[in-house]
């Protein structure tokens, strides 16, 4: 059987020992670890996913937050294979479309050789056909899950692009107090003083202003 084994690449390591694992019950086991050097990434992943007979994916912490994760799962759902969520790290986010399989428990590594021979048993399992209106409707709850899992992300990187704005602003009003003093305390004549505050003030306005109609620019895409 052809085994597509999806995983992060800060979880290299595990990856090479379950695909050992699964190579000792005699599956062939594709990762991008045996993509030949020069050769397109993309390309050889799609030929894999193509051939592939089952897809297993390593879930850790890192994993969701990878580039392929929704790309892969979204492939291994709708080929109607068998696909199979292994949590290999307590407190793993588990993809959208992955989340009405059973998963498989890879976190204790002292069971871990147990776990991975239930993984041979369980792609050795026949695929249930599933109806078309069920189908349907897990269709449309992954695309459901995934349009809320966006505006979460959204909401995230607003919350934070605040913080940094907040930040700057704090430091820029510092900037000017500290200008300001320095100057108060250089300076005899009271029009160099005022010109120079008037000069703060307007490169302060205009940081300010810049933010308020990046972040206006940001709202309505």
């Amino acid at each position: 059987m052809n085994v597509f084994l999806s995983y992060a690449a800060a979880d290299r390591e595990l990856a090479a020992e379950v695909a050992a694992g699964l190579q000792d019950c005699g599956h062939r086991v594709w990762s991008d670890d045996t993509i030949p050097p020069g050769q397109s990434f993309s390309g050889a992943m799609a030929v894999a996913m193509r051939e592939a007979d089952a897809f297993v994916f390593l879930l850790t912490k890192g994993y969701a937050r990878g580039e392929w994760a929704r790309l892969e799962s979204g492939v291994a759902i709708a080929s109607g294979r068998r696909v199979i969520p292994v949590v290999a790290e307590a407190g793993a986010e588990i993809p959208p479309l992955l989340r009405d399989l059973r998963a498989l428990d890879l976190t204790d590594p002292r069971s871990r050789a147990a776990a991975i021979a239930r993984l041979c048993r369980s792609l050795e399992q026949p695929v249930a056909p599933v109806p078309l209106q069920a189908g349907i409707e897990a269709v449309g709850a992954a695309s459901q899950a995934l349009h809320v899992e966006r505006e979460r992300y959204d909401a995230a990187s607003r919350e934070r692009d605040q913080g940094m704005w907040r930040g700057q602003v704090l430091v820029a009003i510092i900037v000017v107090i500290a200008a300001a003093v320095v100057l108060a305390g250089l300076a005899t004549d009271s029009i160099v003083v005022v010109a120079a505050l008037a000069a703060l003030a307007a490169g302060l306005a205009a940081v300010i202003g810049f933010r308020l109609g990046a972040a206006r620019a940001r709202d309505r895409r």
